[in-house]
């Protein structure tokens, strides 16, 4: 009889549990299946839905093999204070590397575009629109793939125009807090760029 073995990672999706799951029961039908490892991939030991998928799992499997299910080492505990401590400080540092992006862009298309905004004989007022409309766009960060597991936050100017509509619906969820977040940042910018009053008579002609 051969042997086979899987790694099983509960990473909190239900259609990919089940498709492990299916693939696991095809394996153990044909051969003598080694479950080498099965991971709940967060922090902190196993969260409390991946105990539960662990657990509904185990009790399948020995319901249809009996005692030949053998468990080697019971998963690790869910540890809260450690989940709390390691996700904290990703986020720190998550929202420092976004920070960090998003003002190397803007330094540089922010200077470009109020060079230009100032010479156009338009209103401070329609100058600031133009500038918010434009830098947010340009330069609000998103995840890009910097190599096989490093992903680093870069601004949209990177994918725009060069990439297609795939690639925004696949960072969507990010996405959607770092345009809002840029174009906060970008509106506060223009106040202090352009001020409150009309500046087209100051523009050249």
């Amino acid at each position: 009889m051969r042997c086979a073995a899987l790694d099983l990672a509960y990473v909190d999706r239900a259609r990919t549990a089940i498709a492990f799951e299916r693939k696991l029961l095809q394996l153990a039908q044909q051969s003598l299946l080694a479950l080498a490892n099965v991971t709940d991939q967060r922090p902190g030991g196993f969260g409390v839905d991946g105990l539960k998928f662990y657990s509904g799992f185990l009790s399948a499997l020995r319901d249809k093999y009996g005692a030949a299910v053998i468990v080697a080492r019971e998963p690790p505990p869910n540890n809260p204070a450690e989940y709390r401590r390691i996700t904290t400080n990703n986020t720190i540092a998550g929202i420092l590397r976004w920070c960090i992006a998003l003002l190397i862009a803007l330094l540089f298309t922010g200077l470009l575009s109020v060079y230009l905004l100032k010479k156009l004989r338009i209103s401070n007022g329609s100058r600031r629109i133009v500038f918010v409309l434009v830098n947010t766009w340009l330069v609000a960060p998103l995840p890009f793939q910097g190599g096989f597991i490093f992903v680093f936050p870069g601004p949209n100017l990177i994918a725009f125009p060069w990439t297609d509509w795939h690639y925004y619906r696949h960072v969507a969820s990010y996405a959607a807090v770092s345009f809002p977040a840029a174009l906060v940042v970008c509106a506060a910018v223009s106040m202090l760029l352009f001020g409150s009053g009309d500046g087209s008579k100051n523009t050249e002609a």
